[in-house]
């Protein structure tokens, strides 16, 4: 077993290609990912069971990385991460959307309401008092 620790000009940069497709936010999913690196000539296969990622490589030309050893299993460990947080920020985003916006007036006249309901109920209350 062969542990390979420099990497040549060629393959920094094919790691760098890689890292910036999955940093970018529309890249959200593995097939999304996938489709967006075979524009620069990248091959991606991954394997998925029971809604877990098995294993993930990445190929261009020569040079390959898989999560298989444990050297890059780093590398695509964080690949996958970044792709959860692009999924994560989407729906966050989208929850940010549907989100009400604050009304301050509303809370102000609930407030009045529910006070002038208070002292008027308090006006003809009789409990206290004695004969």
């Amino acid at each position: 077993m062969e542990t390979k620790i420099f990497y040549t000009a060629y393959e920094i940069n094919a790691l760098r290609e890689i890292r910036r497709a999955s940093k970018d936010k529309s890249n959200t999913d593995l097939n999304k990912l996938k489709e967006s690196l075979a524009k620069r000539n990248i091959n991606v296969n991954f394997e998925v069971k029971n809604g877990r990622i098995q294993s993930i490589s990445f190929k261009k030309n020569e040079f390959e990385i898989n999560s298989i050893k444990g050297n890059d299993r780093v590398f695509t460990d964080r690949i996958v991460k970044s792709i959860n947080e692009n999924k994560n920020s989407l729906e966050q985003a989208k929850k940010e959307e549907k989100k009400p916006d604050y009304n301050r007036f509303a809370e102000l006249k609930k407030h009045r309401e529910e006070r002038t309901e208070l002292l008027s109920r308090d006006m003809y209350n009789t409990k206290g008092f004695s004969k």
